[in-house]
């Protein structure tokens, strides 16, 4: 593991996420969560708990001309950037919080763990 992450989080202006299928992709959320830009093609597995397109991100569509579009729209679009680098780490923060991740995780065992028995 690479222990530079945060450095090239903050040395970049725009994420991108290409990704045709993914579960919860920590790579995202640490960009998210760092306040970067984030584009992203649309991709099956994505949970609502991410956000929504044009409030903590953009989805376009999975072409190389949608994406420079996009990747062009964020680079001159600065209210655009300031927008999505203040919402996207709040909803990280908010969403995806260890201690909720966890209690989230105790409840699905114990569920399971019931319907068990």
């Amino acid at each position: 593991m690479d222990r530079n992450v945060d450095e090239y989080l903050h040395a970049a202006d725009i994420f991108t996420f290409p990704s045709e299928r993914e579960g919860m992709p920590n790579g995202l959320l640490d960009a998210m969560a760092s306040g970067l830009p984030v584009a992203l093609t649309p991709s099956a597995g994505f949970s609502d708990d991410l956000g929504s397109d044009g409030r903590e991100f953009m989805i376009v569509e999975r072409s190389a001309a949608a994406l420079t579009q996009a990747l062009e729209a964020l680079l001159k679009g600065k209210s655009l950037r300031i927008r999505l680098r203040r919402v996207a780490p709040r909803r990280v923060e908010s969403r995806f919080d260890l201690e909720q991740s966890l209690d989230c995780y105790s409840a699905l065992y114990h569920e399971l763990v019931a319907s068990i028995n």
